[in-house]
């Protein structure tokens, strides 16, 4: 959005207004508050969101829509299709509801692959998922492309070094099962059968709601018996991945995941799952670890290959993470191919 806006283009923000929404317009953005309700499957409401991203379409007659996460990149493009729009959709990660065997899963399977055939351009935020939407026939493979993630600011996630001192693991994630929640207190536990002062941190808001992940009252009972230290919403990211020696995420799929790039960017080693969107960021043994997803007795024994390590060898671990996202996750990646894309239309 700001390099676009450095170029003199107009920039609107269609999205459920919130706490940031100021902070899009200070930038120079125009923001239109879009109410979406992102875990209902009610089909009014649906209907309701279609309805309304056809009506600022049309009113804001837009050269480009660019679209993220599930609701948008379906219900876009469709209205994008009424209105002669031409929109971008990023499939940053395929979301619980998709990845599960369910209904709702089958549905989402279905909406996206009527939705997409109104995309001009659809990126994908690993190999994976380009080629199961393929595979899957949900897409034209001509029509899709692969980003590094959502990049990440090297500047601003400036180089730290990892200490070994008061070895801390963090997760900086919504407490979602399929972030790998309950796995990691089980590793905890385990650890700290023979570490008791090892500190485990998990950051992000929790989530609850279907059923789909941990209440906030659980996450601090966890807190409260020492198990790990919860922390629910944080702005500044950057320091509690500068207080870690090690950042952790042992989801079960994800598309690019911006906490292991951002803790890679501040030289920490990283341990994370061997599913997709997640293998792609290690190189076991130089940068981090990989364990099987769902297992916690393989994540605590990943842990404890960090827990191993010398404080040369972390710090060495560390610096080989800053340099693999410098060399293929650096956010300008992501913003030149955006800029090619659009330039070819112009």
């Amino acid at each position: 959005m700001i390099d676009l806006l450095k170029k003199g283009n107009q920039v609107y923000i269609l999205a459920p207004k919130d706490e940031y929404s100021v902070k899009l317009e200070e930038l120079g953005c125009t923001f239109i508050d879009v109410p979406m309700r992102n875990k209902s499957y009610n089909p009014v409401y649906d209907f309701i969101l279609l309805l309304k991203y056809i009506i600022h379409l049309r009113k804001l007659n837009l050269d480009y829509f660019l679209t993220y996460t599930i609701k948008p990149n379906i219900y876009a493009c469709i209205a994008s299709r009424l209105t002669n729009t031409r929109v971008i959709a990023n499939v940053s990660g395929l979301g619980t509801a998709f990845v599960t065997k369910s209904i709702r899963a089958t549905i989402a399977r279905k909406l996206y692959q009527f939705a997409l055939k109104y995309s001009h351009k659809v990126f994908f935020q690993n190999k994976d998922d380009q080629n199961l939407f393929v595979s899957k026939g949900l897409i034209e493979e001509q029509k899709t492309d692969v980003l590094p993630g959502s990049g990440v600011d090297l500047e601003f996630f400036s180089s730290q070094k990892a200490s070994q001192k008061n070895i801390r693991f963090t997760v900086i994630a919504r407490t979602l099962y399929a972030k790998g929640i309950i796995e990691y207190i089980e590793a905890a536990q385990l650890i700290k059968k023979s570490h008791p002062n090892i500190e485990f941190y998990w950051v992000g808001k929790s989530e609850h709601e279907e059923g789909l992940g941990v209440n906030e009252e659980q996450m601090n009972s966890w807190d409260n018996k020492g198990i790990i230290t919860y922390v629910n919403f944080t702005d500044d990211v950057k320091a509690i991945i500068e207080d870690s020696s090690c950042i952790v995420l042992p989801s079960y799929r994800e598309g690019t995941p911006k906490s292991l790039l951002e803790g890679m960017a501040m030289s920490k080693p990283i341990v994370t799952t061997q599913t997709p969107g997640c293998k792609d960021l290690v190189i076991p043994g130089e940068n981090g670890f990989l364990c099987e997803a769902k297992n916690a007795s393989k994540l605590a024994d990943a842990l404890k290959s960090i827990i191993r390590l010398s404080n040369n060898e972390l710090v060495l671990m560390g610096e080989k993470s800053r340099s693999f996202v410098e060399n293929q996750y650096d956010q300008n990646i992501v913003i030149k191919k955006y800029i090619q894309t659009l330039q070819k239309w112009r």
